[in-house]
């Protein structure tokens, strides 16, 4: 509920720190801009050939 609360208010995704204490109460200790996934084109491909073939390692 509070993840999608700072989205919300950053109007992006965020990667947000979470620690628990040992009586179980969880704290928010920091939130920041998420910038792997949100940099994520999946319609993109990237296609690699192999310039000579060899032995397999296994």
């Amino acid at each position: 509920r509070y993840a999608v609360t700072i989205e919300e208010h950053y109007g992006r995704p965020m990667d947000l720190e979470w620690a628990k204490d040992s009586s179980g109460e969880i704290f928010l200790l920091q939130a920041r801009p998420e910038t792997v996934r949100s940099r994520d084109d999946s319609r993109m491909l990237e296609r690699y050939r192999l310039l000579e073939r060899t032995e397999p390692l296994v």
